[in-house]
C-alpha cells in the first residue's frame, strides 16, 4: 500500500463532517465569513452591554447637569419686547450695557448708560460681531424727541431697547445690564481679567495706575480701567500723555475688558458653570426671556477660537442748538446692517479713525490688547 491507498483509507474510516466544520471548510474556501468564537461573542455582547450602560449613565448624567444649570434663575429682570423674534438657533442680538454713576469724576454729573455694546452672535458661522455705541450719539428716542442715547436710559432699559431698535433699526432679543460696582465683583468672581498694556497708563480720577507689562487685574483695577476717560500714558522720558481718543479710548477699553471677563468665565464656566451662572445673576440685570443657556452661549463667544470683529460704530461731530454730541459717518450704516443681518460684510466696514472726524490716530504702541 503506497502513500496514496493509506491517504485514501484515511478518509474513508474519517467520520462525516460536523456543521460547525463545514462552516469552517466554506470559511477557508471565502464562501462564507467566519462566525466570532463563543468566547468572542460573548465577549462582544458584554461589551455592547457594558457600552449601553456608558451611555446611559453620561446621559442621565447630561440630563442631571443641563437640569441644574438651567435651575439657575436671573434674580433680576426687565420685560423688553424685540421687533424680529428668531427661531431657535438663529442669529441673536444681546445689549450690553454699563451704568454708572462715577463717583470720583467731577466732570460727569448724575447716572447714565456710560457703555452701551450689541454683540450679535451667529452659531451657525461661530461669528461673534460686537459694537459700541458712543453715549452722545444723538438719536430719536420714542416718546421724547431727539437728544444724545445715552439720555434713553435712566434706570429704564425697555427704553434703550426701543430706542436702539426704532432709531437705528437694529432687533434685540436679550439685554444686560451691569453697574459698575457690580462689574468689580464679577471680575473677582472669575479670578480677574489679564490685560496687557504697552506703558505705563494711569488716570487720577478713576484711580486707574498699571505698569507696563501683562498684568492680572482684580475687580477694583478693571473698574478703573473700564471707567478711565482721562487716561494718561507714560513717555520714555517720564512725561505723560494724554489719550487723544478720549470716550473712544474708553469704549475700546471697555470691550477689551468685557472680552478678557467672559474669557475668564469661559474657561471657569468649563469646570462647573452652574455656580459661575449664580454669581453672574446676582449682579446683572437681564429681559425675562434670559435663560442660563443663553448666558453660557455669550460666555462661550468671546472664546479665543471665535471670529470675533470688536468694532465701534463711526460717527462725526455735530451740535444740536447749543449742545455738542455725535451722528452716524459714513459706514455706520454697513455695520447696523450687518447687527439686523440685513448685510453679511460685518467686518468690512470701516473702525472708526481719523476720517470720522473726531477720534484722533492713535499710535498702536500704546493700546491695550488681550494676554
Amino acid at each position: 500500500m503506497n502513500e496514496l491507498d493509506i491517504l485514501a483509507q484515511i478518509r474513508a474510516d474519517a467520520p462525516a463532517p460536523s456543521p460547525e466544520a463545514r462552516e469552517l471548510a466554506r470559511v477557508a474556501a471565502g464562501e462564507m465569513t467566519a462566525p466570532a468564537p463563543v468566547a468572542q461573542r460573548h465577549l462582544a455582547r458584554r461589551f455592547v452591554a457594558a457600552a449601553a450602560a456608558l451611555a446611559i449613565a453620561v446621559g442621565g448624567a447630561y440630563v442631571f447637569e443641563r437640569r441644574r444649570i438651567d435651575a439657575v434663575k436671573p434674580q433680576h429682570v426687565v420685560t423688553i419686547t424685540t421687533s424680529a423674534p428668531v427661531p431657535a438657533g438663529g442669529p441673536e442680538n444681546f445689549l450690553l450695557v454699563g451704568s454708572d454713576e462715577r463717583v470720583g469724576d467731577p466732570t460727569v454729573l448724575g447716572q447714565r448708560s456710560d457703555t452701551i455694546i450689541v454683540v450679535r452672535l451667529d452659531p451657525s458661522t461661530k461669528h461673534v460681531l460686537s459694537v459700541s455705541i458712543p453715549r452722545d450719539l444723538f438719536v430719536d428716542i420714542p416718546g421724547y424727541g431727539v437728544n444724545k442715547i445715552n439720555s434713553a436710559y435712566s434706570d429704564n432699559l425697555p427704553l434703550l431697547v426701543s430706542t436702539i431698535q426704532q432709531s437705528l433699526h437694529v432687533p434685540i432679543q436679550h439685554v444686560m445690564e451691569v453697574r459698575f460696582a457690580d462689574y468689580a465683583a464679577l471680575v473677582d468672581d472669575v479670578g480677574g481679567i489679564r490685560v496687557d498694556f504697552p506703558r505705563r497708563e494711569r488716570d487720577r480720577y478713576s484711580g486707574l495706575d498699571e505698569v507696563a507689562g501683562c498684568q492680572t487685574l482684580d475687580g477694583s483695577a478693571a473698574l478703573s480701567l473700564v471707567r478711565s476717560r482721562h487716561t494718561q500714558w507714560q513717555a520714555s522720558d517720564g512725561s505723560w500723555i494724554d489719550d487723544p481718543a478720549a470716550d473712544f479710548g474708553r469704549m475700546r477699553r471697555q470691550q477689551l475688558a468685557l472680552r478678557q471677563m467672559l474669557a475668564a468665565a469661559e474657561h471657569k464656566a468649563g469646570v462647573d458653570p452652574a455656580p459661575l451662572l449664580a454669581q453672574l445673576f446676582a449682579h446683572v440685570i437681564v429681559d425675562d426671556g434670559f435663560r442660563a443657556s443663553d448666558a453660557l452661549a455669550l460666555v462661550a463667544a468671546f472664546r479665543g477660537d471665535r471670529a470675533l470683529d470688536l468694532l465701534t460704530l463711526p460717527t462725526s461731530n455735530e451740535m444740536l442748538g447749543s449742545q455738542s454730541g455725535l451722528r452716524l459717518a459714513p459706514g455706520a450704516q454697513a455695520l447696523l446692517d450687518a447687527l439686523a443681518g440685513r448685510s453679511a460684510a460685518a467686518s468690512s466696514a470701516p473702525a472708526p479713525g481719523p476720517a470720522t472726524g473726531n477720534v484722533p490716530p492713535i499710535t498702536e504702541s500704546v493700546v491695550e490688547q488681550p494676554c
